[in-house]
């Protein structure tokens, strides 16, 4: 499973993620940090579609919850 991130294009994301400073993040974007080395992302916000039945992400969310 994966889910898409509507709106995103590559070179803005990438102009976006190199122009954010550590610990800033502009109105309407979202920090991400992925991986074992923690890299940081700051993408703009949009809806996110996680492309699965409601039951899993209910399971997932409340997983994650308790970790």
């Amino acid at each position: 499973m994966g889910f898409r991130l509507p709106g995103i294009r590559r070179p803005s994301f990438t102009t976006k993620v190199a122009s954010s400073r550590s610990g800033e993040v502009p109105k309407g974007y979202l920090a991400v940090y992925v991986g074992e080395e923690m890299k940081r992302f700051v993408i703009p916000m949009g809806a996110l579609t996680f492309p699965c039945r409601e039951e899993v992400f209910l399971n997932v969310t409340s997983f994650l919850n308790g970790w």
